[in-house]
């Protein structure tokens, strides 16, 4: 849904020429949604412009805080998760990454006691928490030109993090902190276009590295307060299964300053997988006592004679010995103060001298592939699968622990891949030079084309970006899968209509644009109906006619130069009977959109007009995605859908029921021989349907809608 809104920004703003004041900036227009709760839900009721600053820093209210009161489209408040839509406009820098490295180090204790001074001991285990969190923020300008013009950047990250074990007994809480900064720079300097190292000039961290630790306890936002908890202790036959679980907020504003205006607005509500702490302690440990060689068999959660290995190993390197997980220089004298306890007693009370360390880091990295798509989890979270090796849980140390900011994100994709303008991929993929997911030819930010200030017109359509990286609006066959759809772009986001689930890939998919193309066209068309061509015409002549005077850019000698269809040239013939082709491999041999068209090879992809060598290359052979998709945009609006008809029995009566164009007439005819044909109704769609009811007749009857004008 976020990603048709976002195309209907972008085509209102491809409309669009604004300029606030004195500044020279084509500023993108910004919607924000209001929002309604009416039985324990909360909908979004419409959406209104952002034409300030001040609705970016409105209060942030949980989902189910709103719905505790009925309430009907509230314009004073956001939701935590819920994007504003802003129109893509180049030349503006934003948000590009967030990173964090979520360091959780467990140690555990042994308590020896027995009121008696000596053996047998009761032992206990005391396990201690504490969380080091790192995390950062990054802006980046993709843009050669410099922004002259200040900006101002707020950021804040708002976290809840439990510690809890299997019977939910709260270890560590956090909850709803929020740790946030704003800076301001009085300019931006573009992007001097190299990835192999750091660009201070180009990149913003507002808030590069900010660290924050917690230790056993309870810490709340409102009213701000710790509340510290004593250690957990279990006994030694008990293994306790422990996980983590971690919520952001995270939320960023860019505004103009001279011109009150916000350029960027992020609002991504996180919650991570929980981390399973007992098993990522364990390891892999395969229950091997003694085992002192490493950390793991301190960790071993397979017990012996209903003890823990991992105790039976602590107790092991607590005794001395070569141990080489156990560094104290003092140690030996430690382990003989043990051994002595352990054996011989003296004391009600001593605990094991080595008592193992293990740190967990659940490492998140939210980079944005293509800089214009960064507002929803799944537009950050991977392209290609890049991001899975940032987006994991590792008992493994980064040093620095955000290694990736300040530096192009390996997320970022474009044409040629992660690259170099220029250049050859550094990370070469599949999709690298892959037009079914992203644009030829466009390298950088800077490539980019989209209409701005045009009247309303098809022809343009395509030139507007789509909402999916590196991509517009997609006028093209492709047999790119569901499958390949999602490893791009991550959109594994699960919809509902209420009754069924699906997964929103399926509507995203760029095949999807075809519908949007029919309902464009049909919209601004202004041709007479009766003048357009049937989509499913059976006659190639006809069709080859049809594209007779159209423009189509042909890259022959290595550039693009416009030349003119005659519908006698055997171009134009091939281009026919692709589309005569395309429709007999439809679904029932009949194409039902005019989008439908755009499955013709030869109308783009393998049009007789260009040579398509080297396509696939970084430089494309000259062939733009504009270049690829001139017939389609001006096809498209010359075409006209059929009527179609259904027929079903209302209270023993024929009914019949055909789709149309609205403010047009239609007549319903009917034969018993399909060749003498009889008007039994005329009529005028209303919300692009009509109908006519009959009574049943014995005999065969044939029925059909005729556009009379």
């Amino acid at each position: 849904m976020h990603r048709v809104l976002q195309l209907a920004a972008n085509l209102f703003d491809a409309t669009t020429n604004r300029f606030v004041g004195d500044g020279p900036t084509n500023y993108p227009t910004v919607f924000r949604p209001i929002f309604s709760g009416d039985n324990g839900v909360v909908y979004i009721s419409g959406f209104v412009e952002v034409t300030n600053t001040a609705a970016a820093f409105l209060p942030m209210l949980e989902r189910t805080n709103f719905v505790k009161v009925t309430q009907f489209n509230n314009t004073i408040a956001n939701i935590y998760g819920v994007p504003w839509v802003i129109g893509a406009k180049k030349g503006f820098p934003n948000f590009n990454e967030f990173s964090m490295d979520n360091a959780l180090e467990v140690s555990r204790q042994l308590q020896f006691t027995n009121a008696a001074a000596r053996p047998p001991w009761i032992t206990n285990q005391i396990y201690d928490f504490s969380i080091t969190n790192s995390f950062g923020f990054e802006f980046w300008n993709s843009y050669t030109n410099d922004y002259n013009r200040p900006l101002s950047v707020t950021v804040s990250n708002e976290m809840s993090i439990q510690v809890f074990n299997e019977n939910g007994m709260i270890l560590l809480n956090v909850q709803n902190l929020a740790f946030g900064t704003n800076a301001v720079y009085d300019s931006w300097f573009g992007w001097g276009q190299k990835i192999l190292r750091s660009d201070p000039f180009s990149f913003k961290l507002p808030m590069g590295l900010f660290v924050t630790n917690f230790v056993d306890g309870i810490y709340d936002r409102n009213p701000p307060q710790f509340i510290p908890l004593n250690p957990a202790v279990w006994g030694s036959s008990f293994a306790p299964h422990l996980w983590m679980t971690l919520q952001l907020k995270v939320r960023c504003v860019v505004t103009d300053t001279m011109a009150n205006r916000i350029i960027d607005f992020v609002n991504i509500d996180s919650t991570r997988p929980p981390v399973d702490v007992t098993y990522r302690l364990n390891n892999g440990a395969i229950g091997q006592f003694p085992d002192v060689a490493d950390d793991n068999g301190e960790w071993d959660t397979n017990q012996w004679h209903g003890i823990e290995i991992g105790i039976l190993n602590q107790i092991e390197v607590s005794e001395g010995g070569s141990s080489s997980v156990w560094m104290d220089p003092s140690k030996n004298i430690q382990a003989q103060i043990f051994d002595h306890y352990l054996l011989n007693g003296g004391t009600n009370y001593f605990v094991a001298p080595y008592a193992p360390h293990r740190t967990i880091h659940q490492r998140i990295s939210w980079q944005a592939n293509d800089p214009l798509v960064h507002y929803m989890e799944s537009d950050v979270t991977s392209t290609n699968g890049i991001e899975l090796k940032y987006n994991i849980v590792s008992l493994t140390a980064v040093n620095p622990p955000l290694p990736n900011l300040g530096n192009v994100n390996y997320a970022y994709q474009p044409w040629g891949g992660y690259h170099e303008p220029n250049n050859v991929p550094l990370m070469p993929s599949i999709t690298d030079y892959d037009l079914r997911v992203k644009d030829t030819m466009v390298q950088q930010s800077d490539d980019w084309d989209f209409p701005t200030g045009e009247s309303l017109s098809f022809e343009w359509f395509g030139r507007v970006h789509r909402g999916t990286p590196w991509q517009t609006v997609y006028m093209k066959p492709s047999s790119l899968t569901p499958i390949d759809w999602i490893n791009w772009c991550n959109d594994n986001v699960l919809v509902t209509n209420g009754n069924f689930i699906s997964v929103d890939a399926a509507f995203s998919h760029p095949t999807n644009d075809w519908r949007f193309a029919s309902l464009w066209a049909q919209w601004l068309n202004t041709n007479e109906l009766s003048t357009l061509l049937s989509i499913n015409n059976t006659d190639t002549n006809t069709w080859a006619a049809r594209l007779d005077g159209l423009t189509v850019l042909t890259n022959s000698a290595s550039e693009l130069d416009p030349i003119t269809i005659s519908s006698n040239s055997p171009q134009a013939g091939m281009i026919a009977q692709g589309i005569q082709t395309a429709r007999a491999n439809a679904k029932n041999g009949i194409f039902r959109d005019a989008g439908d068209v755009l499955a013709t090879p030869e109308l783009s992809i393998a049009s007789p007009f260009i040579n398509t060598n080297g396509l696939t290359t970084l430089y494309a052979n000259s062939l733009t995605d504009e270049a690829l998709e001139k017939i389609p945009t001006q096809l498209i609006p010359l075409l006209r859908v059929d009527s179609f008809g259904k027929i079903f029995s209302a209270n023993g009566q024929l009914g019949l029921s055909f789709s149309g164009y609205d403010g047009h007439a239609y007549a319903i005819e009917v034969s018993s021989n399909l060749t003498d044909w009889v008007i039994v109704s005329t009529n005028c769609p209303s919300d692009g349907k009509f109908g006519f009811t009959n009574n049943a007749s014995s005999g065969q009857q044939y029925y059909r809608s005729v556009l009379l004008y």
